[in-house]
């Protein structure tokens, strides 16, 4: 399962390690503002939100409330409360086990999500 999902990932040229893709994503942004002279902070960027909204269209579309998934993941309500509010990122190992938390292949979860992110479709 794990290398399918990475052969998919490597399909769609997604740069993985132990920080997972969406701090990939934040590392980039902050590399191409810092060459660029800026010095502002980074704004909320559309793939965590695209993430967050996602997740939690597959929790409510399955029924299951944030303690049913938390008790899934033997984590804490709070951990899924962070993730879906945008308070704390999921590295790829905890992406695939709340994808199968929620009963979810998690290679047609990443497929969606970079569908829904214009900004990581690579063409």
């Amino acid at each position: 399962m794990v290398g399918l999902w990475l052969g998919l990932c490597r399909a769609y040229k997604i740069i993985l390690s132990y920080n997972g893709i969406i701090r990939n994503w934040d590392y980039r942004q902050n590399r191409l503002q810092q060459s660029a002279g800026f010095h502002a902070q980074v704004p909320s960027i559309a793939p965590a939100t695209a993430t967050q909204s996602l997740l939690i269209e597959l929790r409510k579309a399955k029924g299951l409330t944030q303690t049913e998934v938390a008790t899934r993941l033997r984590r804490p309500q709070s951990f899924v409360a962070k993730y879906e509010g945008g308070e704390r990122r999921l590295d790829v190992v905890e992406f695939i086990e709340v994808a199968q938390a929620l009963e979810a292949d998690a290679c047609l979860v990443l497929g969606e999500l970079i569908q829904r992110s214009p900004s990581l479709t690579t063409e």
